[in-house]
């Protein structure tokens, strides 16, 4: 089952069918965006949002820690 296609050549046929695109174009853009500020459009906000901060539970010591630049291992000083 291949699909099928046709080719319509008709002048008009193809004029009225960009002149619509061209129509639906420049309504979407002049009357939704530009006129109404559809790019503007904000909702309500509802509810409220809390936050803290708070330090970690543990931390580890910088000299156990491979990956960190302050770490004794990496600047060759003496361990302990």
């Amino acid at each position: 089952s291949t699909e099928k296609q046709i080719v319509v050549r008709h002048r008009w046929a193809g004029i009225l069918y960009y002149s619509c695109c061209l129509f639906v174009l420049i309504y979407v853009v002049a009357v939704q965006i530009i006129a109404n500020q559809g790019f503007t459009a904000f909702q309500a906000l509802s509810g409220t949002v809390k936050g803290s901060f708070l330090p970690p539970a543990s931390l580890s010591p910088v000299d156990s820690l491979h990956y960190c630049n302050q770490s004794a291992k990496r600047r060759g000083a003496a361990q302990p």
